[in-house]
């Protein structure tokens, strides 16, 4: 279990510690940003949103203890770090699947706007076709899923979205 200083250390953990970037990012960033695009793929489906806050508020909770681990040396390695818990286990099928996709959209779309070097160029690469995978994975059972996701990465590109206050 983590304490609520152990939560707040979340701002000074570093993403991208090996890609080059124009800019930091903080897990607490990456974390609010994964949030907000889990809510708007909720709100483009017509779904609750409410364990999947939750859920994207927890996804990354293991690298305030380990850092920032890329995915492929994770794969690599064996190491599952999820330390997902409960907010995990209340989600259905569909709920973790919007978590999983808007992780893979914030990382594409922080990367689309700090990328330095061809390094970082194969990350956002790799992580469109992580994208594409997944989605193709998902098309034949969660369609509206995929739809939703997709109009929410134009939302992201065109900057039209506009998020409404929670009840």
């Amino acid at each position: 279990m983590l304490s609520i200083q152990d939560l707040m250390l979340a701002q000074d953990v570093k993403r991208w510690v090996i890609v080059r970037t124009a800019k930091d990012q903080s897990l607490a960033e990456h974390t609010f940003n994964v949030v907000m695009i889990s809510r708007a793929i909720c709100k483009e489906l017509g779904v609750r949103d409410d364990k999947v806050i939750k859920y994207a508020l927890d996804h990354d909770l293991d690298e305030i203890l380990t850092g920032d681990i890329p995915t492929p040396a994770k794969d690599r390695l064996g190491i599952n770090t999820a330390y997902d818990g409960k907010s995990f286990e209340e989600c259905n099928g569909e709920e973790k699947s919007i978590v999983a996709l808007a992780d893979i959209i914030e990382a594409m779309h922080f990367l689309n706007e700090n990328q330095i070097g061809r390094h970082a160029q194969t990350v956002t690469t790799y992580l469109l076709e992580r994208y594409q995978t997944r989605c193709n994975l998902l098309n034949a059972t969660q369609p509206k899923l995929i739809k939703a996701a997709n109009q929410v990465v134009t939302y992201l590109l065109d900057g039209e979205f506009e998020c409404e206050k929670s009840e």
